[in-house]
């Protein structure tokens, strides 16, 4: 019947039970019953339904996504199982009863969150297929310049960015989630008025390189003296910086010397320059 399985044992009748016209035998035989499990997949391949599994067996059902899929849900009989523990598989043991299992994949895909202090930046992207590529923009508020920014809490090296009043970082192959944070400040600004040495007379045309390090390898913005002299920054953001010439006016030699200066939001640090004429 179903659910049974057929017994092949063989059974011997004998001859003398047989005592003439209608005589009844009975014969006692054992009742072997089978069970059923049954597959299903979403996005994705699974093993086959197999049947008729004997009372105590063992079946083992494989599966594994699309391409671009991830696991999801394992449904065991409507019940949730750990997806860390059977991630390509699930093996019903001493089986005595019917099973059904159920896989379920999903596309995988991954998040970037976004935060921006005193500008504006990309919205958060979501649900982005694994490989593809983002770019977060970013822009600051008036009267703000990029001050740091950090990538799944590391520090991005923006020092020779310190100027800039726009920020943007392209995540490419991306195959988890992100989180991008840009930081804008106030700015701060260097002066200085340069004047020969010898004559104490404004020099128009030296050029004045700020730097963000103090071997002055990573610039961050440039001044040009004008017909006074005088010369002021672009916006820098608050923090250390190093001055030096870097070009000396026709007539004049450089002046080497580095000057370390620190510029707070919303002021203006002065600085004395001064240059000696070539004789």
């Amino acid at each position: 019947p179903d659910g049974y399985k057929l017994d092949t044992s063989v059974y011997t009748i004998a001859s003398n039970a047989l005592t003439g016209n209608g005589a009844t035998v009975t014969v006692n035989v054992k009742d072997v019953p089978t069970y059923d499990i049954t597959t299903e997949v979403v996005n994705g391949t699974i093993s086959n339904s197999v049947y008729n599994v004997d009372a105590g067996g063992k079946v083992t059902i494989s599966y594994q996504p699309k391409d671009g899929y991830r696991l999801k849900t394992i449904m065991v009989d409507g019940v949730a199982v750990s997806i860390n523990g059977y991630p390509s598989s699930y093996t019903f043991s001493n089986i005595n009863a019917n099973h059904h299992i159920k896989v379920v994949y999903e596309r995988a895909t991954a998040n970037i969150t976004t935060e921006v202090v005193n500008g504006t930046i990309t919205e958060n992207q979501n649900d982005i297929p694994l490989g593809e590529n983002r770019t977060i923009s970013s822009k600051a508020n008036s009267g703000y310049v990029l001050q740091s920014v950090t990538i799944d809490g590391i520090a991005v090296d923006v020092k020779a960015l310190l100027a800039a009043t726009d920020y943007s970082y392209l995540f490419s192959d991306i195959q988890e989630n992100h989180h991008i944070k840009v930081v804008y400040a106030a700015k701060g600004y260097v002066e200085l008025t340069k004047t020969g040495t010898t004559s104490g007379k404004p020099v128009k045309g030296a050029v004045f390189t700020i730097y963000a390090d103090s071997t002055c390898t990573k610039a961050v913005a440039t001044m040009t003296t004008n017909a006074n002299g005088y010369a002021k920054s672009t916006g820098l953001a608050p923090g250390n910086y190093w001055v030096k010439e870097t070009t000396a006016p026709v007539g004049y030699a450089i002046n080497t010397s580095v000057v370390s200066v620190t510029v707070k939001g919303g002021q203006t640090y002065s600085i004395a320059g001064s240059s000696v004429k070539n004789q």
